[in-house]
């Protein structure tokens, strides 16, 4: 008897947590909501502070048609709403910010040289680059706070936004 009441009490608080989860994130599919939220399309022009790293001793600068962006916001957006995403940012030319969450070759792209950005739990930047600038990369080590520019493709099948024909690297701040 007294197993039972523990199990029922396990299975009800478990039940809790995913009730208030759901509301908390607005359940499993955000277009089964009584009320669309608007949308409010925004072309970020400027590299925001990210935080708890030191704020990068160089100002970038700004030049027209490129969009500087952080790799937090860039996965927010795409996370938020692909089509929206897609259309601020696929085909166009980003600077993104970022810490270095890894450097290598992807056998998945034709061993092409890559530096990749975490930004969430399952997206992550992914910043490929041709063989005329994989030289970029050796000044870039994980951990360091740099600035990538290059193509956007927009959010590929295993769910990486990915930036192709990258063209630069650079160090912000190094670990």
């Amino acid at each position: 008897m007294k197993i039972a009441l523990v199990a029922l009490l396990v299975i009800l608080l478990i039940a809790i947590a995913v009730v208030i989860t759901l509301g908390v994130t607005g359940g499993f599919d955000s277009e089964t909501t009584a009320t669309p939220t608007p949308t409010v399309m925004l072309t970020p022009t400027v590299i925001p502070t990210i935080s708890s790293t030191p704020t990068p001793s160089t100002t970038p600068t700004h030049e027209p048609g490129v969009i500087y962006v952080t790799a937090e916001k860039l996965c927010d957006d795409y996370g938020a709403n692909e089509i929206a995403a897609d259309a601020m940012y696929k085909g166009n030319i980003l600077e993104v910010s970022s810490t270095v969450d890894g450097i290598g070759r992807d056998f998945l792209s034709n061993n092409k040289a890559f530096l990749r950005m975490n930004c969430g739990w399952i997206t992550d930047v992914w910043c490929y680059f041709d063989e005329a600038y994989e030289s970029q990369l050796v000044s870039a080590d994980e951990g360091d706070l740099v600035s990538v520019r290059g193509e956007c493709m927009g959010k590929n099948i295993i769910k990486r936004i990915v930036l192709d024909h990258c063209t630069s690297v650079e160090v912000l701040i190094s670990e």
